[in-house]
């Protein structure tokens, strides 16, 4: 080592700079997330327990032929109960948080007994009451009937449902060079300073399937991204496209880049035309040839891409909860508020895609798709929820303790002392 990097590493700046750098190296580590993370309160938590907890039950009373499936599907129940939940129903109702988990453990024992399928239906139906009860008497009235609870509530059960559906199926090595992607179309919009890219996931248009679209506006003359750009997002079949529209939404893009999921009926299969509008007011508008196949093309097609079940406790958890969404839903769209109605039709859609895409075993990178593209986006745009930032707490207070302590230090110059002088 010379005397230099020697009087480098001896100097407190030194350390200073790989402490801060360790510091973001740990905040930018990434890590596993399974989808969005909305911002949600202690009444919406507690309904997604109950609510799960009935899910698991029932899964519980249809695998009575399977013990041992059945056994685990109870114990998934029990877990979801904690002592704070016990607790906060305790403040309201010390009978129910008394008999909810003694009603838990009595079933678990009494399918381990193999008692009779009646008497385990009867069972269920009074448990079946005590969460009815726990969940009214913990909220309330008032915040039992609230939009934004029911909403987020309904976001978290979206989000379980997907991380079961992680466990229960097998996700395929994917070569790095493989996408399921379409490539990039580009198109320079004549007499303007604007150039359009469009590309859009997965690679194939099927009707029934969404699809999620990225498209991108570049400024030609020095080859950027675009700040905010607004215009129309909008498709046509291709042999009436000036008097037919198909779909049509006034949209933003921040930062030169905007993504829109669309998914088509199947009486539009054929070729379609994409069209980018009205670009900052302009007038201006680029075109994109589309094809879009027909769902029997994505049938024929299930088998060879179904996903293998790898638990099969998780995946009937994953179809459990997806089913438990679809008789939400109906309590869930009467609280929307006006004006939300198309946001409504195409969230229905997606739950009935994800419905599908679950029941067949569709991949994972589908059911991703789906939630991601389709249920996530409209249930933000009816109920106006909030994600929260990926960004850790601890990994946050640690940058931030980083932050000052390397103002502290360096502040004093070269004296490496944090007290106050005297």
């Amino acid at each position: 080592m010379t005397k230099s990097e020697e009087k480098l590493k001896s100097h407190p700046s030194f350390f200073i700079v790989i402490f801060v750098l360790s510091c973001f190296c740990l905040v930018s580590t990434p890590q596993i997330s399974y989808a969005h993370t909305f911002s949600t309160d202690e009444s919406s938590d507690f309904s997604f327990v109950i609510q799960h907890i009935s899910v698991e039950i029932h899964l519980a009373q249809d695998n009575l032929n399977d013990k041992e499936i059945a056994l685990q599907h109870m114990q998934s129940a029990i877990s979801l109960l904690n002592a704070t939940d016990i607790n906060e129903i305790a403040e309201r109702n010390e009978r129910i948080a008394n008999d909810l988990p003694l009603a838990l453990t009595e079933l678990t024992k009494m399918i381990d007994s193999n008692a009779s399928p009646d008497e385990i239906a009867s069972k269920i139906k009074s448990l079946d009451s005590l969460l009815d009860e726990a969940e009214f008497s913990r909220l309330g009235s008032q915040q039992f009937k609230d939009p934004t609870r029911m909403a987020q509530t309904f976001a978290m059960l979206v989000n379980d449902a997907l991380e079961h559906y992680y466990k229960g199926v097998e996700r395929p090595n994917i070569s790095a060079n493989s996408n399921n992607s379409s490539k990039t179309l580009e198109q320079i919009i004549n007499d303007s300073d604007y150039k359009v890219q469009v590309s859009w996931s997965p690679m194939e248009i099927t009707a029934g399937q969404p699809n999620i679209y990225t498209i991108k506006f570049f400024d030609t003359s020095s080859g950027n991204l675009m700040n905010v750009t607004r215009y129309d997002f909008m498709f046509m079949p291709s042999d009436d496209p000036e008097t037919m529209i198909i779909h049509r939404s006034w949209q933003k893009a921040f930062d030169g880049q905007a993504e829109q999921t669309f998914a088509f009926k199947e009486k539009r299969i054929g070729s379609n035309i994409l069209r980018i509008s009205d670009i900052n007011n302009s007038g201006k508008f680029v075109d994109f040839s589309i094809s879009v196949l027909s769902s029997n093309n994505l049938t024929n097609k299930q088998e060879a891409t179904s996903a293998k079940i790898i638990s099969i406790v998780d995946y009937q958890s994953a179809q459990g909860l997806t089913n438990r969404l679809i008789d939400l839903f109906d309590t869930l769209r009467k609280s929307a508020p006006e004006g939300t109605e198309e946001s409504i039709l195409a969230l229905d859609s997606g739950l009935m895609q994800l419905k599908t895409a679950v029941d067949s075993k569709g991949t994972v990178d589908d059911v991703e798709t789906i939630v991601h593209g389709y249920i996530h986006p409209n249930l933000m745009t009816i109920f106006d929820l909030k994600i929260i930032p990926e960004f850790g707490t601890i990994s946050a207070m640690i940058l931030i303790v980083g932050i000052i302590i390397t103002v502290i230090l360096t502040s004093n110059g070269k004296k490496l002392t944090i007290l106050p002088r005297m």
